[in-house]
């Protein structure tokens, strides 16, 4: 009988107990509540390092010795390395250039400083002879290959450009009348390609005439002009007399132009008074 009042007892405490509990609220309706989820810190990625590569070498000015147009150059090359020779060229002039590898295979290419390439690496080449286009320093670059480090020498050779060969300027013969003459008759022999030249002075409104022999077989023609450059008849007339007014007074130049090659003539000029 005790032991049931002591059950009743226990029981009844819990009952007070739990009735004293504060209640736990519920959410309100439509509402989530969400807990911030704790993120962990990300590390900056590591620094990607592009791969180093031999720096681009210095070309190296290649000159001539006083009074030289050939020189040779020598060097050595690195594993697949490459050399770099720099020169100034004319327009015109003939560059030639060879180049000799020892222990190793070497090859060339030579490019303007305005970018025009004379010969590139794909013709594997080791020789160039060639005109020079355009006057402008030029750039000779030695590349090694095949994995090999040879020593070379290169043989630079550029002739000076030819001297055009100027004919002399004929000075021109001057025409004089005798006294009381209006017509005098002179004799020559030209060049193969340059005229014979004469010079006569006229006044305005005279009337020149001019009239050229030449030996059967020969062929030249007339080539009439004033000082101040009028032009009475010229080269393309093929013609061998003229005779017409005088625009000025002043000096005419009258030149024998050979058509065959060298001829010899006579010259008549008359030029009556007004």
């Amino acid at each position: 009988m005790k032991q049931n009042n002591f059950v009743r007892v226990a029981i009844l405490l819990a009952l007070i107990v739990t009735a004293c509990a504060s209640p736990t609220p519920a959410p309100a309706p439509g509402i989530t509540v969400v807990l911030p989820t704790a993120i962990a810190p990300t590390q900056p990625p590591a620094p990607t390092l592009a791969p180093t590569s031999a720096p681009a070498p210095t070309a190296q000015r290649i000159n001539f010795q006083t009074g030289q147009f050939n020189t040779t150059v020598q060097g050595k090359l690195a594993a697949n390395g490459m050399d770099k020779w720099i020169l100034r060229i004319i327009a015109g002039q003939t560059l030639s250039a060879n180049l000799i590898p020892t222990n190793g295979k070497a090859k060339l290419t030579i490019a303007g400083a305005d970018g025009t390439v004379l010969i590139s690496d794909h013709a594997d080449a080791m020789t160039w002879n060639g005109k020079i286009p355009t006057t402008q320093d030029y750039t000779i670059t030695i590349l090694a290959f095949d994995n090999t480090a040879p020593s070379y020498t290169m043989q630079i050779t550029i002739p000076p450009l030819a001297q055009p060969t100027i004919a002399p300027t004929i000075a021109p013969k001057r025409i004089a009348f005798a006294p009381g003459a209006i017509s005098a008759t002179v004799q020559g022999v030209t060049h193969a390609v340059d005229s014979d030249r004469w010079i006569i002075a006229a006044q305005v409104g005279q009337t020149i005439s001019v009239n050229l022999v030449v030996p059967p077989g020969g062929r030249a023609a007339l080539v009439i002009y004033g000082v101040d450059g009028t032009v009475l008849i010229s080269d393309h007339a093929s013609a061998m007399r003229w005779s017409g007014q005088l625009p000025k007074t002043q000096d005419y130049n009258i030149h024998v132009k050979p058509e065959n090659g060298v001829v010899s003539y006579s010259m008549t000029v008359t030029i009556p008074p007004r």
